[in-house]
């Protein structure tokens, strides 16, 4: 068995909350942001004076769905099954990432299909150190586009969207949502440039590597089934 196979991704849940399960997220929340402060519009200095209750109210945002990656010796199971609770209780988080269901920004909120799709954002992606390059972002991810085409679903739409914001000096981070999929809006021609030296290896001479570039992804559901063809561009 791989060591891949060693590691599981779950949704945490919106209620019921247990008090281990609340830890574990506060703990690795804050060492991303102690971390890698770059990458999150948060601080550690901030978040570190959060109170319990504080911490509880995230987990119970509706429109804020939380997978977690945890490191164990149980069976692979569905991330959606409640079962995952109890592993998300007893075993540390070493990843963790938000698909919020969110407002359209421009240029999609002019585009004839905004009231045929549900826009999500992907926010508060964090991995590890010790456990990096294991494609445990790809998981996660994974995970967040089989939960945006469940809620599309549910919701009565064929097509779901999901933009994010990358920091345009984390080459890694770029690359992997890169090989997931998500590329740059159609009319970034400086953040293709950017992403495309990135995927090549090429140099980034005479770029500008500060603030953050949008990546986006589109996916249409199957007709009868929650399983999506991801990819398509709105």
């Amino acid at each position: 068995m791989g060591l891949l196979n060693r590691y599981s991704v779950h949704l945490a849940p919106s209620s019921n909350l247990d008090p281990s399960l609340v830890s574990r997220f506060r703990k690795l929340r804050l060492k991303a942001l102690k971390d890698d402060p770059q990458c999150f519009s948060s601080t550690y200095d901030r978040e570190v004076r959060f109170t319990t209750d504080q911490w509880e109210a995230r987990l119970r945002n509706d429109s804020a769905h939380t997978f977690a990656v945890v490191y164990s010796d149980h069976d692979p199971v569905s991330p959606f099954l409640e079962i995952g609770y109890s592993y998300l209780s007893a075993n540390d988080w070493i990843g963790t990432v938000a698909l919020v269901e969110t407002t359209p920004a421009e240029p999609l909120s002019k585009s004839r299909l905004l009231h045929e799709c549900v826009v999500f954002g992907i926010g508060g992606m964090y991995v590890h150190s010790e456990h990096r390059r294991r494609g445990i972002g790809a998981m996660l991810l994974e995970a967040c586009e089989e939960q945006a085409g469940r809620l599309s679903s549910q919701y009565g739409f064929s097509r779901y969207f999901i933009g994010l914001d990358v920091q345009r000096n984390n080459r890694d981070a770029i690359v992997l949502y890169g090989k997931c999929g998500y590329r740059p809006r159609l009319n970034d021609l400086d953040a293709a440039d950017l992403v495309r030296r990135l995927e090549s290896g090429a140099s980034l001479d005479g770029l500008d590597l500060d603030g953050t570039i949008i990546l986006e992804k589109a996916g249409v559901l199957k007709r009868n089934s929650v399983a999506v063809e991801l990819g398509e561009r709105l």
